[in-house]
């Protein structure tokens, strides 16, 4: 990219710093967060952003070709109504949120779940819903899901308890497995997963008890929902 003033406002030139290597990108980022440019610094928000746009978009594009190739994706998938609201859903979530890496591959998965080549009507609208329900969900939520879900397939069981029947040790193994280190995040994203329908809910009056068993608290919800969001990993 030449040595000329960026102007942020310009389509044209934000497109272009966004594909500069990373490297370049922080470097202007750098300079122009130091610099007394004012009010002008907001702007730097833009250049994020749309860097992160950018990169999502193109790896979904390379990644959509691939599949057909392979003879994994329907090459007509977008001839079908419902496949054609996913992929605006799925669109409208980058360009609206420009997501982080976990919520992202999760979307995608579950978009090209519904496109895949084994995909009826039905499934296809089976994807459709899901892709709104995962617009619900963060980055813990999805680990959460993930982590729990390789219980429940037998992946990653090594010192699981599938019989307990305390919250706090259910949590306490999620923390472990996820490997943050802080149960508060996994106890603080346990109501709204609950809500959901995503994770059975808790027993007794103080919510310290749960019913698990091989599922580790999934339902039958969410054993779907990992199927699609995993199928593309």
């Amino acid at each position: 990219m030449s040595k000329r003033i960026v102007n942020l406002l310009n389509p044209k030139d934000l497109a272009e710093l966004v594909q500069q290597p990373s490297i370049k990108i922080a470097e202007f980022l750098t300079g122009f967060l130091a610099s007394s440019m004012g009010d002008w610094k907001l702007s730097a928000g833009r250049i994020v952003q749309a860097s992160i746009k950018f990169n999502l978009l193109t790896q979904l594009g390379r990644e959509l070709q691939e599949y057909i190739k392979k003879g994994r994706i329907k090459e007509d998938y977008y001839a079908s109504g419902k496949n054609k609201a996913s992929l605006n859903e799925l669109l409208k979530f980058i360009d609206n949120e420009a997501p982080d890496d976990e919520r992202f591959k999760a979307m995608k998965s579950i978009f090209f779940s519904g496109v895949s080549i084994d995909m009826d009507a039905r499934q296809e609208e089976v994807a459709y819903q899901f892709l709104l329900l995962c617009k619900k969900l963060n980055s813990i939520d999805i680990l959460i899901l993930g982590a729990c879900y390789k219980i429940y397939l037998g992946d990653d069981v090594e010192n699981v308890n599938t019989g307990i029947n305390a919250f706090g040790d259910w949590v306490n193994t999620v923390s472990e497995k996820i490997g943050y280190g802080l149960p508060e995040l996994i106890s603080a994203a346990d109501p709204k997963l609950v809500e959901l329908g995503l994770l059975s809910g808790r027993t007794y009056s103080d919510k310290s008890g749960i019913r698990t068993g091989k599922e580790f608290r999934l339902t039958t919800l969410s054993i779907k929902l990992c199927d699609f969001i995993t199928k593309y990993e």
